[in-house]
């Protein structure tokens, strides 16, 4: 009789280990049917379908360290891949046109995030810096190097302590945008203050002595007071 009611409540102790498997395994089924039914619906859904381990993955949030992820390789990669197609599917991006989903992110960016942590999130980037932050740069200085700007700029360098003359011009406007070259002995290059953005230059001297003539007023005095 005892091995009977022994064996009983083993039984039973099994049969209960099931039931209680069986519940997780059909709750774990209705939670991926509710993934993919999120993944094949168009429209705000689509963007919460990662959070099956929202919580797993708050304990091991994305982070920049030097403007790279602190993830393996191969989780880096994956959430990439992850936030970009999530960002295909809300912003209207096809295999064949996938700006709206750079375009949707970089706008999220700007109206979400503070300014002060784009600024460190471009600064933390060496190929944003060099490519995006500087050329922009580059296109700003030649543009203000022919502006008016440039050109009073210019102006009032040349009469600043009385007429500088063409020599001594030229020197200064080349000691002010140029440094001695590290590469060809006697030479010089460009003064940058940052990746490939150098000093705007003054005009050069032949330039300056044709726009002089309808800068220079009057009373050069007073001109200098305003410009300089």
């Amino acid at each position: 009789m005892n091995c009977v009611a022994e064996e009983n409540r083993k039984l039973k102790s099994t049969q209960m280990k099931l039931k209680r498997l069986q519940e997780k395994t059909d709750l774990a089924d209705a939670h991926c049917q509710e993934l993919l039914a999120r993944l094949n619906t168009p429209g705000k859904e689509n963007s919460e379908s990662g959070n099956y381990n929202s919580l797993r993955r708050q304990m091991n949030p994305t982070i920049l360290q030097n403007g790279k992820s602190n993830q393996t390789q191969r989780t880096a990669v994956k959430r990439r891949q992850e936030t970009f197609n999530a960002a295909m599917v809300i912003h209207g991006g096809t295999e064949e046109n996938p700006r709206p989903a750079n375009e949707g992110m970089f706008d999220t960016l700007c109206k979400r995030s503070k300014l002060d942590d784009m600024t460190n999130l471009v600064s933390s980037n060496a190929k944003l810096q060099a490519r995006v932050a500087s050329a922009h740069c580059s296109r700003e200085i030649r543009s203000f190097e022919t502006s008016d700007e440039n050109v009073l700029r210019s102006v009032a360098a040349y009469y600043s302590g009385g007429v500088m003359g063409k020599t001594k011009y030229k020197s200064v406007r080349l000691v002010l945008a140029t440094k001695a070259s590290t590469k060809k002995q006697g030479g010089r290059e460009a003064l940058c203050f940052m990746q490939k953005s150098r000093i705007p230059k003054l005009l050069p001297y032949d330039k300056l002595k044709r726009k002089r003539q309808w800068t220079m007023p009057q009373n050069k005095t007073a001109w200098k007071s305003d410009v300089v």
